[in-house]
C-alpha cells in the first residue's frame, strides 16, 4: 500500500479526489430526484383522498339546501358530524 501512495503524483491524486467528488454529487442528485418524485406522489395521493372525502360528505348532505349549512355549522361547533333535523 505504501508503494502505491508513493507512486501517485499530485495531479493523479487530485484527479482521483475530483472524480470521487463528482460521483458523490451525481449520487446526491439522483437521490434528490427520487425524493422529489416520492414527495410529489404523496401530495397527489393526499389531494385525491381529500377529494374523495369531500365527495362523500357532499353525497350525505345533498338532499336539501339547508342541511349542508347546518351540518357545517355543527361540525365547526362540535368538531364532528351530527345529524341535524331538516326543517
Amino acid at each position: 500500500m505504501g508503494t502505491v501512495i508513493h507512486n501517485l503524483s499530485i495531479k493523479k491524486t487530485l484527479t482521483i479526489v475530483m472524480a470521487t467528488l463528482v460521483l458523490f454529487m451525481l449520487l446526491l442528485s439522483a437521490l434528490s430526484i427520487v425524493i422529489n418524485k416520492n414527495g410529489s406522489n404523496s401530495l397527489h395521493e393526499i389531494a385525491d383522498v381529500s377529494v374523495v372525502q369531500m365527495n362523500a360528505i357532499n353525497r350525505i348532505l345533498r338532499p336539501t339546501s339547508l342541511r349542508p349549512m347546518a351540518a357545517l355549522a355543527s361540525i365547526s361547533r362540535h368538531g364532528k358530524m351530527t345529524k341535524t333535523p331538516v326543517k
